[in-house]
């Protein structure tokens, strides 16, 4: 049994990576600032990060997703964690060979829900452990995220530069005084801000004609579109690690939190690497069009919700909160939405709990 634990929780784990990895890049991609390898690599590095943050930040986390306040002490934990994690992993596994971008959190708890009542009955399911902290930030989650995605928008184009977003650094120059001066051999008397490089704010086209010995040139919509993904992708691995490592972390496995972080991260890493493809178009081209500043606007608001919610041991959905700022900027350019697909998306969110529920209750039954 401890053998197909490990297994369930890499599957689970491999899972979750090919289904959330890309979502935190979505928009960099969908804009077109980066390949697609780059996106990637980019939000597996910043995820890495998050779970090993998750284990100081996210602790409170790690009781919710054990089962241990979910069924009486004369269940099997081994066997009903190897179904819930089983059941998960097939849920999301699933949404991954389709391209539906679903929550992981929604399977596990799904998973959690179905076999804890096979297995101790519905007078020994203690439905408020999860009603709190996971059923109800799940569901106000991604219309919080949708409703200040779409509110702020108008602040952001204020905020960020649109048209002028070119950055130039030219090195400092002789002025042309000092010049004359060399030439007359006579002292020059530089002033400091002699010594001082040139920065310049304007668009592309003009930095490109008044500053052609630039020696740095960047676009600050970029840079910052490029940050606010690498956030989202932080605070997913923070809030996502917790979750699936808790299965774990039974005392009776003997496995140190640090080491089931870790590997968890490690699975976690090679789904987003390897099976990313098809949720990743989904996301990235499929739902709406997104310009840089829409995208950065709705990568902030992604990753303040689900940071915030990790200290606080809350169970939100990355995946719904990101697509639902994904919808927020739809909302504030109807013409360019899918509707059908923005359907079939919340058509897969609705299937995700039950899915998960007879899966891992199915696996459970199976092992006994």
């Amino acid at each position: 049994m401890y053998f197909l634990l490990l297994a369930a929780v890499f599957f689970l784990a491999f899972s979750n990576g090919a289904n959330d990895n890309f979502k935190g890049v979505a928009t960099l991609r969908q804009s077109r600032y980066y390949s697609f390898g780059r996106a990637v690599a980019w939000a597996a590095v910043w995820t890495a990060l998050g779970s090993v943050a998750g284990i100081w930040f996210a602790a409170k986390l790690l009781p919710i997703f054990s089962g241990a306040g979910l069924i009486h002490s004369g269940i099997d934990a081994e066997s009903f964690l190897v179904a819930v994690g089983g059941g998960a992993a097939l849920t999301v596994f699933v949404a991954v060979k389709i391209g539906m971008p679903i929550s992981t959190t929604h399977a596990l708890a799904g998973a959690l829900t179905g076999t804890a009542l096979l297995a101790g009955g519905w007078s020994n399911f203690h439905p408020g452990v999860l009603g709190m902290t996971v059923f109800l930030p799940l569901l106000l989650t991604p219309l919080a995220a949708m409703g200040l995605t779409w509110s702020t928008f108008p602040l952001l184009r204020r905020i960020f530069p649109v048209t002028r977003s070119c950055i130039c650094v030219t090195p400092a120059q002789m002025s042309p005084a000092m010049v004359g001066a060399e030439t007359l051999a006579l002292p020059a008397q530089p002033t400091p801000s002699d010594f001082l490089p040139s920065i310049t704010i304007d668009t592309a086209a003009a930095c490109a004609i008044h500053s052609p010995g630039a020696k740095w040139r960047t676009d600050v919509n970029e840079v910052l579109h490029w940050f606010s993904g690498g956030l989202i992708s932080f605070s997913r691995g923070m809030n996502d690690t917790p979750k699936i490592a808790a299965l774990l972390l039974l005392p009776a496995l003997g496995i140190s939190t640090g080491t089931a972080f870790a590997g968890v991260a490690v699975a976690m890493l090679l789904g987003g690497t390897l099976a990313v493809r098809r949720v990743a178009k989904t996301v990235s081209e499929d739902v709406t069009d997104i310009q840089p500043v829409e995208g950065t606007g709705a990568n902030l608001v992604t990753a303040a919700l689900v940071t915030l919610a990790s200290p606080l041991g809350l169970a939100v959905s990355t995946t719904h909160t990101a697509v639902g700022s994904i919808f927020g900027v739809g909302l504030s350019q109807p013409e360019r939405t899918n509707g059908r697909k923005v359907r079939e998306i919340l058509l897969a969110w609705l299937l995700t709990l039950p899915m998960g529920g007879l899966l891992g209750s199915a696996l459970y039954f199976l092992l006994q």
